[in-house]
């Protein structure tokens, strides 16, 4: 009676008397449409394992879950199952003062600062946008201390440009984000 919640993307490498549900969350391990090569070193060979575990660990008995319907397709036709859609964005309460409230972004990006987030393909398009004199905001959400060099660069390069507005709220926790929104 047992129930086992795996909140990694993988099932327990060994077979459980319990339920096992398994939250995938790193869209990358199951698009197979996705270059894992195009992300190299480190992470290529991480998720390229957990692809292959993912795949043979796959016919055991496991409830596998997913936060958004896109997901939940990929799931499905990469492992042959029926994952279950379970968002973590319960109802929040918005009142009216944050409702009046002016917004201080255009657009937000929340993520981590690593390379399959892409950050560096969207810095390029902000610095296209600049160069046809259009200057939405931008608001990311990079730890400082852990953010790779080259993207620190790209962050740098185009908040220089003239009318940029790029701003590095740095990591937020989930309501800094909620209210941020």
């Amino acid at each position: 009676g047992d129930v086992v919640v795996c909140l990694g993307n993988i099932p327990p490498l060994f077979e459980l008397k319990g339920k096992v549900s398994v939250l995938i969350q790193n869209r990358l391990i199951v698009d197979n449409d996705f270059d894992l090569l195009s992300l190299g070193g480190w992470t290529f060979a991480r998720l390229l394992m957990e692809r292959l575990m993912l795949t043979c660990l796959r016919k055991r008995n496991v409830r596998y879950f997913v936060q958004t319907d896109s997901m939940k397709h990929l799931a499905d036709s990469m492992l042959g199952c029926n994952a279950s859609v379970f968002p973590f964005l319960g109802k929040q309460n918005i009142t009216k003062s944050r409702l009046d409230s002016k917004k201080r972004f255009d657009f937000i990006y929340v993520a981590s600062g690593e390379n399959h987030k892409n950050h560096i393909r969207l810095l390029k398009a902000w610095h296209m946008l600049a160069e046809s004199n259009v200057f939405p905001s931008l608001a990311l959400t990079v730890n400082e201390e852990t953010m790779p060099p080259r993207l620190r660069y790209w962050i740098g390069r185009v908040a220089r440009l003239p009318g940029a507005r790029i701003t590095n709220l740095g990591e937020l926790t989930h309501q800094q984000v909620l209210d941020v929104y």
